[in-house]
């Protein structure tokens, strides 16, 4: 029933252009712009693009200290995992060795 209602029902007209309130509104003055010369715009673009290649060189230096760092991490974690892998083989080999094992890293 509430599907057949809806069906039955008619679209809000929707209307376009300025509100109630915005047509209250005083009507916005045109100012006049000053007329820059195109050197002065091409300058200020210039200084512009100078920054943001500056922040971007200091940007990769700081990610590539980011990569050194990872890397070294990296390499700790693949040389701690092979003493363990050593570790594993030799208890694996000679399980006697289990209590020494567990004291040597200790």
């Amino acid at each position: 029933e509430a599907v057949l209602k809806a069906l039955r029902s008619k679209p809000l007209v929707k209307g376009y252009g300025p509100t109630e309130k915005q047509e209250r509104l005083p009507p916005v003055e045109d100012r006049p712009e000053e007329i820059v010369d195109e050197s002065h715009t091409l300058s200020l673009t210039l200084q512009s693009l100078e920054q943001n290649i500056s922040s971007r060189r200091r940007q990769i230096t700081s990610l590539q200290q980011q990569v050194d760092t990872l890397q070294d991490i990296a390499k700790s974690v693949n040389e701690e995992t092979g003493v363990t892998e050593r570790c594993e083989e030799a208890l694996r080999e000679d399980p006697s060795r289990l209590q020494a094992v567990h004291q040597e890293a200790l």
